[in-house]
């Protein structure tokens, strides 16, 4: 078996990670049990720009990684794997920085949210740390998307929690509801209110993506969803991003409503 050590749930905003240069050093601190018996991956989300050529320069415990770019311009994951040497119990520092002077080359993912996370930005080249002004607009505390799995036998991962459905009672399915036609939910058939659930949401309004669309990008919840769309007009923009998953939050609440 084997167990991941980690500080946050990997939900990053595309837009708003941290950008990586010489000057700019991000740092994670994961902390290891009091005993290290085996080697482990380091798991971390990360990208670089389509034009980049410049390794990601990586360190855990001082000990130096190089990551080649490998031509996928998204956030994704990569690995390295770690010696059992190369840890330590307790605080583990795990550095990530590049050798451009401008923010054009490698970014690493990052979870905003967090009051009092265990990663840290660097504007010095790694002098001096701070985690209140962090990401590229320089605005939220946050935690990056670094994890840590250790290939040890005999530690295994905490069992999932279970599953838990939403309370159809509730006061924001009652206005679910109410904007849903009274002739879909007439329909007796599960599945025939099910197609008739799906051809609603797909005429609320017109399919815009980040390519096709603004800035904006719908926040995950049906009215604001279907208000944003056919208003074409989200937080500040025009044309807000609405697109596939929009229709599948809009058609998986209204069936759960």
């Amino acid at each position: 078996m084997s167990k991941l050590f980690y500080t946050e749930t990997g939900r990053t905003i595309h837009c708003a990670n941290e950008e990586l240069t010489g000057r700019r050093h991000a740092r994670k601190v994961l902390k290891l049990p009091a005993e290290v018996a085996s080697d482990a991956r380091l798991y971390f989300l990360a990208a670089s720009r389509p034009d980049c050529t410049m390794p990601l320069r990586v360190t855990v415990n001082g000990h130096p990684f190089e990551v080649a770019p490998d031509g996928k311009t998204w956030v994704h994951w990569y690995i390295l794997k770690l010696r059992r040497e190369m840890l330590k119990p307790g605080d583990n520092t795990i550095d990530f920085w590049c050798d451009a002077w401008a923010q054009d080359s490698w970014m690493l993912g990052l979870e905003s949210g967090h009051p009092k996370p265990r990663s840290f930005l660097s504007f010095d080249g790694g002098k001096t740390w701070q985690n209140r002004h962090m990401g590229v607009l320089i605005r939220m505390p946050g935690e990056y998307v670094v994890r840590l799995r250790l290939d040890d036998p005999k530690r295994r991962d905490p069992a999932p929690p279970a599953f838990i459905w939403e309370d159809r009672n509730c006061e924001y399915f009652d206005k679910i509801r109410e904007l849903i036609p009274a002739g879909i939910k007439a329909i007796a058939d599960p599945w025939e209110k099910t197609r008739a659930l799906v051809s609603w949401t797909i005429v609320q309004w017109r399919y815009r993506n980040v390519l096709t669309g603004g800035v904006d990008y719908a926040p995950w919840d049906l009215p604001t969803i279907i208000s944003w769309g056919s208003k074409s007009f989200g937080h500040w923009h025009k044309d807000p991003v609405v697109m596939c998953v929009h229709y599948a939050i809009v058609t998986t609440t209204a069936a759960l409503a």
